[in-house]
């Protein structure tokens, strides 16, 4: 009995140790009440950091079911960074519809929405 509680216990710690090495993230998840694909076709993120800026992400809609668009940040090395800037769009026809902004930092060992 002691040698699989210790095993457990062993195994419990090791995982709590690994998750929280690699948790460090930002999740960003857009919704729209606008009617898909009618009133949008697309979302697009566009994510800057304190250096450099990505590509944006364009994520097509067909319908409804393919929102929440989702799209997880992960900072290099998993560490904390001084800041993120975000955007994110809707989109018809390639033109904007609705904009939403925001800035936030990662914080080591901890995942954000």
């Amino acid at each position: 009995m002691r040698r699989v509680y210790w095993t457990l216990s062993l195994f419990a710690g090791l995982a709590a140790c690994s998750s929280q090495d690699n948790n460090t993230k930002i999740v960003v998840a857009v919704w729209s009440d606008l009617a898909v694909p009618t009133e949008m076709d697309s979302v697009r993120i566009d994510v800057q950091g304190p250096t450099a800026a990505s590509q944006p992400t364009t994520f097509p809609l067909a319908t409804s079911d393919d929102l929440p668009a989702i799209l997880a940040l992960v900072p290099p090395n998993n560490q904390a960074s001084p800041f993120l800037s975000r955007r994110a769009d809707s989109r018809r026809r390639r033109h904007p519809r609705c904009l939403a902004e925001g800035d936030t930092a990662f914080i080591a060992g901890e995942s954000l929405v």
